[in-house]
């Protein structure tokens, strides 16, 4: 799932990020420390199972007696059952989320392609060595990284898509 926070922190400051979580129980772990540093919230919206889903303010930004996320579960575990009509919202986060995506692969393979062109000119210009033999290693690893992580972006459920 993913969960996309608008808050304004103790200091009058706003703070607008999105994280991705595998189930709800992380995602209310981090709700409650966001709360706790004494964030109020502005806006919190979750995409879950292809739908997507506005959690209730005036539960978030309640005071912190014991556990305010005892009463939000069920207010939560309502929302999951019931996705929002409203799709606009979504169809603007997902453009983020594919933006994102998609610098992010862009960059993945630029730095592939560097780091190829570094691994060819060290091959070809840099005389034998211990200097040679590390630079060498490190390259390989990048590659190596860089193609892990294309084939783990390839492979995500939250791989690139286009918006509908």
């Amino acid at each position: 799932m993913i969960l996309h926070v608008v808050s304004i922190t103790p200091d009058q400051q706003d703070r607008d990020f999105s994280c991705y979580y595998d189930d709800p129980e992380q995602a209310y772990d981090f709700l409650l420390k966001v709360t706790e540093l004494g964030h109020l919230f502005i806006k919190v919206e979750f995409v879950f199972n292809r739908g997507y889903y506005l959690l209730p303010l005036e539960t978030l930004n309640q005071e912190l007696v014991a556990n305010p996320f005892l009463g939000l579960r069920q207010q939560w575990e309502q929302c999951l059952s019931q996705p929002a009509v409203c799709r606009g919202p979504l169809v603007s986060f997902h453009r983020r989320l594919v933006d994102s995506q998609q610098t992010y692969l862009t960059n993945l393979q630029e730095t592939l392609q560097q780091t190829l062109i570094l691994l060819e000119t060290t091959h070809n210009y840099l005389g034998e060595g211990p200097r040679k033999d590390k630079l060498i290693q490190q390259c390989w690893m990048t590659i190596d990284r860089c193609h892990r992580s294309i084939a783990h972006h390839n492979t995500s459920p939250w791989g690139l898509r286009s918006a509908a």
